[in-house]
């Protein structure tokens, strides 16, 4: 039919999830097999991504994933209030029509080789801005809801942050080159060493409050400028294509065809809009 993959992986999860023949019934397996395809994805972008020419799309992705969520965010709270959503869930559909699937964009991007093109650098630029936003506002939500300071809780993820940036840009300039040349005298130690650092600095900034994603794209970054960035890429992409192909089956698990008759209406305006 000429359609993306991610379609037949979706639809696969949908018929084997349990809203039709119920296969899938180890869910946590699959979701852990999941979240590694994730990693080793934003792993890959990383790795296209060298950290010293990271200043030529900075400016633009800020300004454009700022200007964006807040624009989206605005007028979606405008339609769902329109749809008699109270004015809390109306912020935080706006909210979430701002926000791209990071993993469904950058495999789009990959399937037609184009991360390397301008076009495909700022969209992951915009993406990992998009991210952060949506790591602050849950940090706020979340601050409001347990009644403690955001002001407090906003100041200390960006201490976090700044910190972790600090050390991996360090490790990067000082350590990681010397490693990565030891490494490389063989294959398999040069690819064992990469995921293993792929690993550790999801790991890290995932307990940091981070997530998977902005750990494993950082991961992959540092490794950028190394020189080895194509053979690591080489051994790491299959492994991400299975991994990722589990990630969209389990997405597809998700999918329950009785919410579709329930808001189709909302669905379809909110759609129109975002598209």
């Amino acid at each position: 039919l000429r359609q993306p993959l991610i379609i037949a992986y979706i639809f696969t999860g949908l018929i084997v999830g349990p809203a039709v023949l119920g296969f899938a019934s180890s869910t946590a397996l699959f979701e852990t097999m999941s979240q590694i395809g994730i990693a080793f994805l934003l792993f890959l972008v990383g790795l296209n991504l060298n950290w010293r020419n990271i200043h030529e799309i900075g400016p633009v992705a800020l300004l454009s994933g700022v200007g964006q969520v807040g624009f989206t965010s605005f007028v979606g709270f405008l339609i769902a209030r329109s749809l008699s959503f109270g004015t809390v869930e109306s912020i935080l559909l706006g909210f979430a029509l701002a926000l791209s699937s990071t993993i469904v964009i950058v495999k789009m991007l990959s399937d037609k080789d184009d991360l390397d093109r301008l076009y495909g650098r700022i969209s992951v630029g915009i993406l990992l801005v998009q991210d952060l936003i949506a790591i602050i506002a849950l940090l706020v939500i979340s601050a409001f809801a347990d009644g403690h300071q955001i002001g407090l809780v906003v100041a200390t993820t960006l201490f976090k942050g700044l910190a972790a940036l600090i050390v991996l840009w360090l490790v990067a300039k000082h350590v990681l080159p010397t490693l990565i040349r030891y490494a490389a005298q063989s294959t398999e130690l040069l690819f064992m060493v990469a995921l293993a650092w792929c690993f550790a600095v999801a790991s890290a900034l995932h307990l940091m409050g981070f997530g998977i994603e902005i750990g494993s794209l950082l991961a992959g970054i540092s490794l950028a400028g190394t020189g080895f960035e194509r053979e690591i890429g080489a051994r790491v992409k299959s492994l991400r294509d299975f991994f990722l192909v589990i990630f969209f089956i389990v997405l597809g698990t998700n999918i329950s065809p009785e919410s579709f008759s329930v808001a189709v209406v909302p669905a379809l305006i909110f759609s129109a809009f975002v598209l």
